[in-house]
């Protein structure tokens, strides 16, 4: 415990590195907590992915869209104060990095995905032919 604080974490090892099992478990153990208490959505965004350690004091977790993004902004005071304390690294920061989205495949339209499933099952044709569906 640091005399002039009374924090039990305030001295920590400036050369200690994050400890990756510990992060994951705390991060895990946080998103549960939220489950418990019903909130679904903040959980899901907690571990839609892993948090990564990007530095020596740096932890950066990806989000993919604004719904994350505002959970997180929400969150990230409690969370990293409770990472802080966990891994007695007061001087540790958290990163939210928003992706951007590269996936930008056009949408298939119901002949496309008729197309597609029917390359898998010929049969498919047939039973359009035979029931005279016009899938345009």
């Amino acid at each position: 415990i640091d005399a002039g604080t009374g924090a039990p974490w305030a001295t920590s090892d400036p050369e200690k590195a994050i400890p990756p099992t510990l992060l994951q478990k705390i991060w895990q153990d946080h998103a549960l907590e939220h489950k418990h208490d019903g909130r679904n959505s903040l959980h899901a965004t907690l571990t839609a992915k892993q948090p990564e350690i990007a530095g020596h004091r740096l932890v950066t977790f990806t989000i993919v869209n604004e719904v994350q993004e505002k959970y997180m902004r929400e969150e990230k005071p409690q969370l990293l104060g409770r990472l802080r304390r966990e891994l007695e690294m007061p001087d540790l920061e958290l990163e939210v990095v928003k992706e951007e989205v590269t996936d930008l495949r056009p949408r298939y339209t119901s002949k496309d995905r008729f197309n597609i499933l029917a390359e898998k099952n010929p049969a498919l044709l047939k039973l359009r032919d035979e029931l005279d569906l016009d899938l345009s």
